[in-house]
């Protein structure tokens, strides 16, 4: 019976809520106006649930699929004890808080799946309740009857239910008769437009009851009895999930707003909030509860948490079948691979088929494992001859999705969140754009789903290209923490299921071949697929070449290599990449360490976009171009130039090229070799600014790192020079970089030293503030000197303050010698510092005699730049000893004073550099010690910095500055690029 202190608590949700939208001026206030008398029934009468132990595996789930209107979740949690504190509401929608815009899974307490993507939430809440019949139905069977009995709350909105997925989820769930689902739709007829009837009529409850639901209507939104009735009813139903229609006023309580769209996603702004708490006699402070509400909604937890203290004390005396059933234990892939018989080499088969093989094998190993597919179980290899899941039997483990692809997924999705089972569902790799939005979520939120993918390439052949997959790869692998697998014979296919399966930290996509393919790896450990995702397949020592590629290509790779050892005499060391992201993420960068720099050629039935850093130029990519074409397979693999002998051609063509080009680099000696260089350092810093100024201000450092990285390598690789990296920036992070050692140009022999950092100042494209460069600096080969270690403790000043300081002074003597030799006073000095907390002292201490200090958190290559054209009068502190090489010829060349002393960091650091050479460690080097000879050096401009203007668009095309620095001076050069 509704009393008084309900009342108070449901007001109490709805101010909570709209205070959290009022202070961060963003979010929906419409949606917790309406629903929170419905939202406090079920948490305080209906729903199964503990605090004080969130997770526990039998309690009630709860889905807000309109995941729009978090701040009521957020009102939810905090009123009733999950952990969120006022503070916590406070910072609703900001960067870090717990309250983000939209739920988000492992993000806050009492959460149980991201939703957001409106029809997400009601579908994933189908296969939970799946999960909880097929787990409950398992547990009774092993004579643990009513350990696991509880089901599964959504509110979803009307947005919710327009969406196509919810049909797909929906009828599938009155199919399976899940009865222990329970959806409360917030019939509030808005959507943004205006009236929901401006664009969908449809009768809701017929809808829901043609699939075999239940449909309840209840006409007051704010009689709480009336609602707890409701879902009594619908718990009490045994003949399929029960709908709840509760006709609700968005925005409730709001006097101008209410039962309008205006109130949907914007803050109500003062003088509607005023009038909102006038209506709802709320007289508190913005987020201030009296005590004694929240002790009313806390008291009504307390037969959930005796409910779960009882079930903890049940589980103890379960037996190991019940809680392997409950809780299994996931073998590591190493475990799951032992337990995959390898394949033969004189067996070709389909991946598909031979995938299917595997997952026979792994069913009787792992009986937590289920799946199905989308109506399509015979083609995907799926059909595995075990029980269908069925309204009748949730004992079964293969599940008819029917032709409900988003649906399959997003049910996965609901599946993986309620635990106990490790699920997969395939389709053919054409209709993955049905799964799409499921499988960002999964990846959002982490979920160790295995999407199976079949049919993978333009050799599907007669059915053409509608159903040839093309650009397909390429958008799975463009999400964030996917792990996209695509392998080249039946062992790399039990590599792949081992990986996906034991390790469940993210979702898997297993893309599989329609056409059998010969067995061409062994089988063993699969670590390799984490550690680098690919293998070496064929490796000659006397390679000429590299052929890379994946899946059902590597097969032609190998035919290519073959043609040509046999007719030209050519050896190509060949390799399988089937986790190209792994792959590149080890090798970006660094692609030299798998090709040994020899020509490389790419083969891929796929778009190219991503391959572009393995390679020189995109010539030496073999990729699609185009759709597919209706054929038989092989002659259309032919076709479009997958084939052994067109390869081959394909190969020689690159090898031709890079040796013709090799070969014209001798015909430039007539050439001024400094002009040459000059222009060429100047082009590849202004393509590697060209190429990271795509990440400007988007928060992604590393991007912006390896696109600058890459930008430069080719640029540098097309260089009618000679030229090897003395120095790479880059190596103490293990960041993106140009190597050691690594040589670049296609001059012959080497002929100058460059010490590079192709984004100098990651940190302020990431935050797109100015500050960021990319930066060459080069001499006549055997000039630089290579310096171990990462760290170097470094001064530079102008020409005029030469000779007056040292570093091994302490700073207050070197400001005052600064000050006196510039004729400033001390208070009109400026010194430029890394803003790092190494140098919290050398700050305060600079400060502290009245100097000032300019702190920068990244770049001190542009911080001794503008030392040393008079902008600043001196950088002090310890910053990388690779951009100290850089600073030095810089300082050289502009007639200033660097001294530089290594200062390593940490014991290894130090071991490190007494191995190469103990004296070194204590001696200070300047400019002349570590330049031998006359450098230049080119700065090109990416966020701005000093003299240089950022990179913008002009007249629809990039406009670049760069400096060039040599022989005491230097000169900006503003170019389009």
């Amino acid at each position: 019976m509704t009393n008084d202190n309900d009342q108070l608590c449901v007001t109490a949700l709805r101010m909570l809520s709209i205070d959290q939208v009022e202070h961060a001026n963003s979010g929906h206030p419409g949606l917790p106006l309406g629903l929170a008398p419905a939202a406090y029934t079920l948490f305080s009468r209906v729903l199964k649930h503990a605090p004080s132990d969130p997770t526990w595996a039998d309690r009630d789930r709860f889905v807000l699929s309109a995941g729009h209107g978090s701040a009521l979740v957020y009102s939810l949690l905090h009123l009733f004890g999950y952990g969120l504190e006022v503070q916590d509401l406070q910072g609703f929608r900001q960067l870090g808080s717990k309250t983000p815009g939209h739920p988000e899974y492992h993000h806050t307490t009492g959460v149980e799946m991201t939703t957001g993507p409106l029809g997400q939430g009601i579908s994933s809440a189908v296969g939970m309740a799946l999960a909880e019949a097929m787990m409950a139905s398992r547990v009774d069977a092993a004579g643990a009857k009513g350990v696991i009995d509880h089901h599964t709350y959504v509110f979803a909105s009307d947005g919710d239910l327009m969406e196509g997925i919810s049909h797909e989820a929906g009828s599938l769930a009155g199919h399976l008769g899940l009865n222990k689902l329970i959806v409360l739709f917030d019939s509030n007829n808005i959507t943004i437009t205006g009236d929901a009837t401006l664009s969908c009529t449809d009768n809701i409850r017929g809808r829901f009851e043609s699939y075999g639901w239940n449909t309840i209507l209840v006409e007051d939104h704010e009689d709480l009895d009336l609602i707890e009735s409701a879902f009594n009813k619908a718990r009490e139903n045994t003949g399929g999930p029960t709908l709840i229609e509760l006709r609700t006023v968005i925005g409730y309580g709001a006097p101008t707003k209410a039962g309008k769209s205006s109130v949907h996603g914007s803050a109500l702004g003062a003088k509607e909030i005023a009038g909102t708490k006038e209506f709802y006699k709320w007289t508190y402070p913005p987020f201030e509860v009296p005590q004694a509400i929240y002790d009313h909604a806390r008291s009504s937890v307390q037969k959930g948490e005796k409910l779960a203290a009882a079930w903890r004390e049940r589980y103890k005396e379960l037996s190991n079948e019940v809680r392997q059933i409950i809780s299994p234990v996931v073998p590591s892939p190493g475990e799951i691979a032992g337990s995959i018989k390898p394949f033969s080499p004189d067996k070709a088969l389909a991946t598909r088929i031979s995938s299917k093989e595997v997952l026979i094998q792994l069913s009787e190993a792992l009986p937590f494992l289920i799946g199905g597919s989308a109506d399509l179980a015979e083609s995907t290899g799926t059909n595995l001859g075990l029980d269908f899941v069925s309204s009748s039997n949730y004992l079964g483990r293969e599940i008819n999705f029917g032709i409900r692809e988003h649906g399959m997924a997003a049910l996965l999705n609901g599946i993986a969140l309620h635990g106990g089972f490790v699920a997969y569902g395939s389709t053919f790799l054409v209709f993955s754009d049905y799964c799409r939005p499921s499988v960002r979520l999964a990846a959002i939120m982490g979920l160790g789903v295995n999407f199976v993918f079949t049919h993978d390439s333009i050799a599907v052949g007669e059915d053409g290209p509608t159903h040839e997959p093309v650009e397909h790869l390429a958008a799975l692998r463009a999400i964030p923490n996917l792990r996209v697998m695509r392998p080249a014979d039946a062992n790399e296919t039990a590599a792949a299921w081992a990986t996906s399966i034991g390790d469940p930290s993210m979702p898997s996509v297993l893309v599989l071949s329609r056409q059998g393919l010969p067995t061409v790896t062994t089988h063993g450990d699969p670590a390799w697929v984490k550690d680098s995702g690919m293998q070496i397949i064929s490796d000659p020592q006397d390679a000429r070449g590299v052929i890379i590629s994946s899946g059902s290509e590597v097969v032609i790779a190998l035919e290519a290599a073959e043609i040509l050892k046999q007719n030209d005499g050519i050896s190509v060391r060949v390799v399988s990449v089937m986790w190209r992201e792994r792959f590149l993420d080890v090798y970006r960068g660094r692609i030299e360490a798998l090709t040994s720099g020899l020509p490389t050629l790419v083969v891929e039935a796929g778009i190219p976009l991503g391959w572009e850093p393995v390679v020189a130029s995109e010539a030496d990519i073999i990729a699609m171009h185009s759709y597919g074409a209706s054929g038989k397979g092989s002659e259309v693999q032919a076709h479009f130039g997958f084939s052994g002998e067109k390869v081959a051609q394909s190969f020689r063509e690159t090898l031709s090229r890079i040796e013709s080009t090799k070969k014209d680099s001798h015909d430039l000696e007539y050439l001024n070799a400094n002009l040459v260089l000059e222009r060429n350092i100047v082009l590849a810093c202004v393509d590697a600014a060209k190429a990271s100024f795509s990440k400007v201000g988007r928060g992604d450092r590393n991007s912006a790192d390896s696109l600058a990285v890459g930008a430069m390598r080719r640029a540098l690789n097309k260089a009618p020079i000679a030229l090897e990296v003395v120095i790479g920036e880059g190596e103490k992070d293990e960041a993106p970089m140009l190597y050691r050692g690594e040589r670049l140009g296609s001059g012959a022999g080497p002929t100058f030293d460059i010490a590079v950092d192709p984004l100098e100042g990651t940190n302020y494209v990431a935050k797109g503030q100015p500050g960021a460069v990319s930066v060459i600096a080069a001499a006549p080969r055997g000039t630089f000197k290579y310096l171990p270690g990462y760290y170097m403790d470094k001064m530079v000043v102008g020409s005029r303050a030469k000779g007056a300081l040292t570093l091994s002074n302490s700073i207050e003597s070197n400001v005052e010698a600064l000050a006196k030799v510039l004729d400033k006073s001390i208070g009109e000095i400026e010194i430029v510092v890394l803003d790092k907390p190494r140098h919290k002292e050398l700050i305060s201490r600079i400060r502290k005699i009245g100097a000032r200090v300019r702190e920068i958190p990244d770049g001190d290559v542009m911080g001794a730049f503008e030392v040393l054209v008079g902008h600043i009068d001196a950088l002090f502190g310890i910053g990388g000893a690779p951009e100290g090489i850089i600073m030095a010829a810089m300082t050289k060349a502009l007639g200033g004073e660097f001294q530089g002393q290594l200062t390593p960091q940490s014991d290894a650091e130090r071991a490190q550099i007494i191995s190469f050479d103990a004296s070194i460690i204590d001696n200070v080097f300047d400019q002349d010690a570590l330049i031998l000879a006359e450098p230049v050096v080119a700065i090109t401009s990416v966020t701005g910095a000093g003299v240089l203007e950022p990179v913008t668009y002009r007249d629809g095309s990039l406009y670049i500055s760069s400096a060039l620095i040599r022989n005491g001076s230097y000169s900006v050069v503003s170019q389009f690029a």
